[in-house]
């Protein structure tokens, strides 16, 4: 569960729920790197960027890197030599969960190829991007929207319900999860639906949707209700 509201940058003109979730993944001593990568993201309006930047004195370091992961769609990496230094955070903890979780991974690199460099790319890098050319992040990330844009009914919902206890849910959002509980609900599916989406979340979520007219939302709710 997410226990407070995690800070993304993202243009505020475009839905949320329409916008992939990117983390950014990079070692401190590159923050001169990143700040460059991040002016690129700025230009693209279908994401909303977590970088650790936004994290403030006195938060748990730990828990809010991996609350926004799960949240996450797409992690950057800035790869340069000091990605894969002994200790490195980025490599220990940052891009095991992002696999582990399913986060779509880009690498950005930024610098020579090394050997080190060259074994990450081909083993753990969904897209591979160049920090000199700007385009190849825009390019990536809009493939990525328009796969997840495109999911099937079942990917797309267990896509959307990484976001249930969170901040994160619109009413278009919490209909698409009640209508998700309801198809799946006594299907051979049913184990596809998550412990934290109960009967009454999915009956409460069809009640906010249809308190501000989403379509078909009072017909859902009435048939959760049957």
């Amino acid at each position: 569960m997410i226990r407070r509201k995690i800070k993304f940058s993202h243009h505020y003109d475009v839905p949320f729920n329409q916008k992939e979730i990117v983390f950014v993944s990079y070692r401190h001593i590159d923050s001169d790197i990143c700040n460059a990568v991040l002016e690129q993201l700025q230009t693209i309006t279908h994401v909303a960027v977590w970088v650790d930047e936004h994290l403030t004195a006195g938060e748990y370091y730990d828990d809010e890197i991996e609350e926004a992961m799960l949240l996450s769609d797409v992690m950057i990496q800035i790869v340069t030599e000091h990605y894969f230094s002994e200790g490195s955070y980025t490599m220990e903890r940052e891009l095991p969960l992002a696999k582990e979780i399913g986060v779509k991974v880009i690498a950005v690199l930024c610098g020579n190829t090394t050997e080190d460099i060259t074994s990450h790319l081909y083993n753990n890098a969904d897209y591979v991007c160049t920090f000199q050319d700007s385009n190849s992040i825009a390019i990536a990330l809009d493939k990525i929207h328009k796969e997840i844009q495109h999911m099937d009914f079942i990917p797309k919902f267990l896509h959307l319900t990484k976001r249930i206890n969170t901040w994160y849910l619109t009413p278009k959002d919490m209909f698409q999860l009640a209508q998700g509980y309801f198809q799946l609900h006594k299907s051979d599916k049913m184990n596809l639906i998550p412990p934290q989406l109960t009967e009454d979340t999915a009956k409460r979520y069809a009640r906010a949707a249809a308190i501000v007219g989403i379509e078909g939302a009072e017909a859902l709710l009435k048939k959760l209700e049957g």
